[in-house]
């Protein structure tokens, strides 16, 4: 008898699906509304993207996502109300009170229903937690949550003795700011020099305590460091040095409280280590007394931060008058083509292959780059 009733509610969800399809028309404003709904709250936006044009595939997707199952259909009916949909809404809650009965072996009326199917998959009808499985058992796959929030970036730009800098600024805003409507501050822009290190460590404790202020309003933290390296740390323009551990350890969890649980990401374009300035390509060092590496973190105890370096320990970074450093370009040029389909993490394997397997990314006597991260990110990233 529970196998007929589970057949006959197999049979009138697969009704419904079949039903809302036909129901829905994907150049609709309603249901545009529907797909924004989902990015934002429930769906990651590579998966959503290859979906949201075909309706069944999506409530696959929703399936595959625990976010939609036999019997419970929480999470479809917030959305279509959510995004004016009241009507496609309307149906799915009638036909799926069919369904219900059939999975209780009750006659409950639609009110009932929906209590039931709430008690019955409560985890569902809330985002997806860590310790959730999908519909075929496998470890659900985790993102950081980006509803309602915007990003952060912090420019640190040293521009003395760093032609081409002012190329690694505008791709940086260009991409941040305008396609991803990132809050940016650039504190260097409004000034004639470059920051002493109390003017660096007053920036950074500035943005910590607004970040900290305002963590409901960001999902995430970016810091772009654009300067010269030795292996003190960075080269401020009073002659001291900022070591980039010093910089990671200013927005740690036990000084940021509001901002737990969500991502931290410095990119750092500066030298880490020893070498010569070589034909058009500009090492990012001082031209003399340059040695070993940039920021050592040796104790990783922290959570959600992922560090970007240019290139590796021992190396220099290299920088084009013309285009700005190689680092840089390249993240940009490849967030640009990825950042819809592919999580940050993904996005930076790609940047190490082409600067290091792309012939272009040479300077004149032959000499290669190779970036490298470091993260303790505990989901991954979507912009």
């Amino acid at each position: 008898m529970e196998s007929n009733h589970e057949e006959i509610s197999k049979k009138k969800h697969n009704k419904l699906l079949i039903e809302l399809n036909d129901y829905i028309n994907i150049t609709d404003q309603g249901y545009k509304n529907f797909i924004t709904f989902l990015r934002n709250t429930y769906l990651p936006p590579g998966a959503l993207s290859r979906v949201e044009n075909e309706p069944c595939k999506l409530f696959q997707l929703m399936e595959q996502k625990g976010l939609l199952r036999v019997g419970d259909y929480k999470v479809l009916e917030e959305a279509l109300g959510a995004s004016g949909n009241n009507e496609a809404s309307a149906l799915v809650r009638r036909l799926g009170s069919e369904v219900i009965q059939h999975v209780t072996g009750q006659g409950l009326t639609t009110i009932a229903t929906e209590e039931t199917a709430q008690e019955s998959v409560e985890s569902s009808t809330k985002r997806v937690k860590p310790d959730r499985k999908d519909s075929i058992g496998e470890p659900e796959i985790l993102y950081y949550d980006r509803e309602n929030k915007e990003g952060f970036l912090l420019i640190l730009n040293f521009t003395k003795g760093r032609e081409g800098t002012e190329f690694d600024v505008t791709n940086l805003k260009k991409f941040f700011k305008d396609t991803l409507k990132f809050h940016v501050v650039d504190p260097r822009q409004d000034r004639a020099n470059d920051f002493s290190l109390s003017e660096l460590n007053g920036i950074l404790e500035k943005t910590r305590s607004d970040l900290n202020d305002q963590a409901k309003k960001y999902y995430c933290f970016f810091c772009a460091i654009l300067s010269h390296g030795n292996e003190k740390g960075i080269q401020c323009d009073d002659g001291h040095h900022k070591d980039v551990d010093e910089i990671r350890k200013t927005f740690t969890n036990d000084k940021m409280k509001n901002f737990v649980g969500k991502p931290r990401v410095f990119l750092i374009q500066a030298c880490r280590g020893q070498a010569t300035q070589q034909a058009h390509d500009m090492p990012d060092d001082w031209p003399a007394d340059i040695s070993n590496v940039t920021g050592k973190i040796s104790h990783p105890t922290d959570a959600d931060v992922f560090i970007a370096y240019a290139t590796t320990p021992g190396n220099l970074a290299w920088r084009r008058s013309n285009v700005g450093s190689w680092f840089i370009h390249v993240t940009i040029s490849v967030f640009e083509e990825r950042y819809k389909s592919e999580h940050m993490e993904d996005m930076f394997i790609s940047v190490k292959n082409e600067i290091a397997k792309d012939d272009k990314w040479k300077n004149a006597d032959g000499r290669k780059m190779m970036p490298c991260t470091w993260s303790t990110l505990t989901q991954r990233l979507m912009f």
